[in-house]
């Protein structure tokens, strides 16, 4: 009996098993798993979709980088894209617009996260590493060879009259650069400059902060310093009360001079306020947090913490035109693409505003949008967009940039 029990009861074993268990059931099994296998294959990463936008390309993330937040720094020339991802492990990368190719890679331990990165005359220029103690580096853009690279040294900001000018940090002069060599000297060995936010270059001249017993706004010629104008801190009746909040901008027959809560228009040729807005001394109730020169109508276009709503002011008129039917407090970007209009808030919604009016053209709610890094303030140069940043939106013409949770860089144009 025993030796039948250990011959036979395998076999019974075997013969219940595939009773109680189907061919459907073995079948149903198999095909499971070949359909997980079929469902990972096809996973396909989905940009936000029904955007004023028409997306041409863009740059999938891997593996870790789907979902995670981090800040590229992004570069748009005429032809190429100068990426730096903390994620691409490439260091900068330059890639060609349209096709998306790499034509070069810089990869050196010494080059960090850029917080700076333009084209200046032919070349790349860009600072890296400490904000306090930055390396200035040229690159030539047609093969990324690193020209030079220096510690400590000023970045150029601005041209004036064939030589370019800039700050370096921690310090309180100006300095001239050359081009050629990175080699910088004081300017105007006597002038104390403010670590201001903003440069405003034009012919030759040079309009910015200065100190001198108090923040003073300044039009000097930095080859020659010959002073034309100077506004007090202390000149109330001239709206001198600078912060270190103020710079100016080029508005072609003016000079607008802003603090956090002042529009000031100003001669360009005598530095004279000419009409502060809000008007009256005492009606500084502006809170500004994002602002745009629509040049095409000659209007300001703000957006006021106040209130909460998008502004627009014609400055030849001094007349306000309208305010926006948007309400929102929690602004991430108010951006032009060409003479449209967008706010992109930091709850994931973005309008696009007539700017005829400031009626609502369209509202859509986005999947979560990721920041680039944005420009260093003290050597923004000139346009309004560098001092309160293009934070989640590239613009270069109608083209624009912008970083997914799915996606490394996105391109896209307007429909």
């Amino acid at each position: 009996m025993k030796l039948l029990l250990r011959t036979y009861f395998p076999l019974l074993l075997l013969l219940l098993f595939q009773f109680c268990i189907s061919p459907d059931d073995v079948n149903k099994t198999i095909d499971d798993e070949e359909e997980e296998e079929e469902e990972e294959e096809e996973v396909v990463l989905e940009d936000p979709t029904d955007l004023p936008f028409t997306v041409n390309w863009s740059i999938n993330k891997e593996g870790d980088e789907i979902g995670g937040s981090f800040s590229p720094f992004l570069h748009v020339g005429e032809t190429n894209l100068y990426l730096y991802s903390p994620y691409s492990g490439k260091g900068i990368v330059s890639m060609n617009k349209n096709s998306q190719e790499t034509n070069w890679t810089i990869n050196k331990a010494s080059i960090g996260v850029p917080y700076v990165m333009k084209t200046i005359g032919d070349h790349l220029w860009t600072m890296t590493a400490d904000i306090n103690n930055p390396t200035v580096i040229k690159v030539n853009p047609s093969d990324g060879n690193v020209l030079f690279e220096k510690p400590s040294g000023t970045f150029p900001s601005g041209q004036v009259d064939g030589n370019w000018f800039g700050l370096r940090k921690r310090e309180t002069s100006l300095y001239k650069v050359s081009l050629e060599t990175g080699n910088d000297e004081i300017a105007c060995e006597e002038l104390l400059v403010d670590n201001i936010r903003n440069f405003l270059f034009r012919d030759d001249k040079l309009v910015l902060m200065v100190v001198r017993g108090g923040r003073n706004l300044l039009s000097i010629d930095p080859n020659t310093c010959t002073e034309y104008w100077e506004v007090f801190n202390y000149d109330e009746n001239n709206y001198g009360h600078l912060i270190h909040n103020s710079f100016a901008v080029d508005l072609g027959s003016k000079i607008l001079s802003i603090s956090q809560d002042n529009f000031i228009l100003r001669s360009s040729t005598t530095g004279e306020a000419e009409w502060k807005y809000p008007e009256g001394f005492n009606n500084n109730n502006l809170d500004l947090t994002h602002m745009l020169h629509l040049e095409s109508k000659k209007s300001l276009i703000y957006h006021d913490n106040e209130t909460g709503k998008v502004v627009a002011f014609n400055w030849p008129s001094h007349s306000k035109t309208w305010e926006s039917q948007v309400q929102n407090r929690d602004v991430g970007q108010l951006f032009l693409v060409k003479d449209r209009l967008f706010l992109y808030t930091n709850n994931n919604f973005l309008y696009e505003i007539d700017v005829e009016n400031g009626q609502t053209i369209s509202e859509r709610e986005l999947k979560e949008l990721y920041p680039f890094e944005t420009a260093t303030i003290s050597f923004a140069v000139n346009r309004l967009e560098d001092h309160y940043g293009e934070k989640y939106f590239k613009v270069y013409d109608d083209e624009i940039y912008y970083t997914t949770e799915q996606s490394l860089l996105v391109s896209a144009r307007l429909d």
